[in-house]
């Protein structure tokens, strides 16, 4: 239960209602309605659990009615009858209560597992409180929580090594601090390892240690392959050998024509040309052996129509005897 001095609220309730706007800190409290701030004629007494602004009621405590409240009311805090009977009866039970070192116990499931009775300063935990045995009364006192609130979330630390220690420092600090140097914390040097090799399978890479005889699957190659590529194309422009995947519309340029060109060369040798019985042959000029090139008959096509003469009659009479591979015209 919280308290506040000198706070006063105008205040328009309906009867009923468990919801109000208050402007007070976060927490718990015991408030009055009444219908004047001057001349009040009733009241009614609440109990307000306040969060973020918002106080969540519980109306008509202490023997009053809930009751609906017009524009002209107040709402404030003010010690009543009820709280001050309950503080006064939580001073009579604490007067008994050991003002020494608590020494707790046991933790019970219930106030029904409480001994009949105790000593000063035993006490036990239930559900988070504390129960005290109160000598001045002989009865078991509940003390309150044994945890207070949470408080804020600490800054996270941070951690690195330097050349020489493990260090920590909070977030947003700049200075690292050292925990534990590196040298309680290696061991001695250990012995070499065996070395490992590798191979493919015919669906695996596979690993084994140097002198081991069975091999063990590493990565399915199937987890290696990539989907298949696009086929590509080449062509040579005026400027530029280009490329393009099968199917696209662009060329792109990959590599400048004149990137590819060398220093034009040295003249060569002159080719001379004959014919042998044979063959059309050639060689370098100076040089010695003629070499075949082209055989004659694959240079020669088929025999040619036989030739004709024109001639009057009495010119083919005086031939005699023709040649039978001419053609003779006789004309006139």
């Amino acid at each position: 239960m919280q308290f506040v001095n000198n706070w006063i609220e105008p205040v328009v309730l309906a009867q009923g209602v468990e919801s109000l706007a208050l402007g007070l800190p976060d927490g718990e409290y015991t408030l009055t309605l009444a219908d004047s701030q001057q001349s009040a004629t009733r009241w009614e007494i609440v109990i307000a659990v306040v969060a973020a602004g918002t106080a969540a009621l519980q109306r008509g405590q202490q023997g009053t009615d809930d009751q609906a409240w017009p524009s002209g009311s107040v709402i404030y805090c003010a010690a009543t009858a009820g709280t001050l009977t309950e503080i006064m009866q939580r001073l009579a039970d604490v007067e008994g209560v050991a003002s020494g070192p608590l020494t707790i116990i046991d933790e019970l499931a219930s106030t029904g597992d409480l001994p009949a009775s105790g000593a000063a300063g035993d006490a036990y935990l239930i559900a988070g409180n504390v129960w005290v045995w109160a000598v001045g009364t002989s009865q078991w006192f509940n003390a309150g929580a044994f945890e207070g609130p949470a408080g804020d979330d600490g800054r996270n630390p941070e951690f690195q090594s330097s050349a020489t220690h493990v260090q920590w420092r909070l977030a947003g600090d700049t200075e690292w601090i050292d925990l534990l140097p590196l040298s309680e914390i290696t061991g001695s040097t250990g012995d070499d390892g065996r070395a490992a090799e590798f191979q493919a399978s015919a669906t695996h890479l596979q690993y084994r240690l140097v002198g081991d005889v069975e091999w063990t699957n590493l990565v399915p190659l199937a987890d290696l392959q990539g989907p298949a590529g696009r086929e590509v194309e080449l062509q040579t422009s005026a400027t530029h050998v280009q490329w393009r995947y099968v199917g696209d519309a662009a060329w792109t340029d990959l590599v400048p024509l004149s990137e590819l060109q060398g220093e034009p060369g040295d003249d060569g040798v002159p080719v001379e040309l004959q014919t042998s019985a044979t063959h059309i042959q050639w060689r370098l000029v100076g040089g010695g052996a003629w070499t075949d090139l082209v055989p004659l008959t694959d240079l020669q096509g088929p025999p040619g129509a036989a030739p004709w003469v024109e001639l009057t009659q009495a010119a083919y009479d005086a031939l005699g005897t023709p040649d039978p591979a001419t053609l003779y015209i006789v004309v006139g």
